[in-house]
């Protein structure tokens, strides 16, 4: 089992890089479920955290909504995921 201290909060637009294997990394991402933030990636023996900046959340959310806007008339089935 790895241990890795919690990160309760990144500032917007950070990178945490944590030296890990391949087995743990595997580990962890099985261990978080759904949860999708921050994006988890792995490279040459390093997991990297990145925290999606304000601005990026911001435009995610309106795509979602005029997504929203377009589908609901239409009475199409959709799932919102962002």
């Amino acid at each position: 089992m790895i241990a890795i201290a919690p990160i309760k909060s990144l500032p917007d637009g950070s990178v945490a890089t944590i030296p890990m294997s391949w087995a743990d990394y595997q580990q962890l991402a099985a261990s978080r479920g759904d949860r999708s933030t921050p994006p988890l990636k792995y490279a040459d023996g390093y997991l990297t955290l990145k925290m999606p900046t304000f601005e990026h959340g911001q435009l995610d959310a309106i795509v979602a909504d005029l997504m929203v806007a377009l589908l609901n008339p239409q009475l199409r089935d959709y799932v919102r995921t962002t």
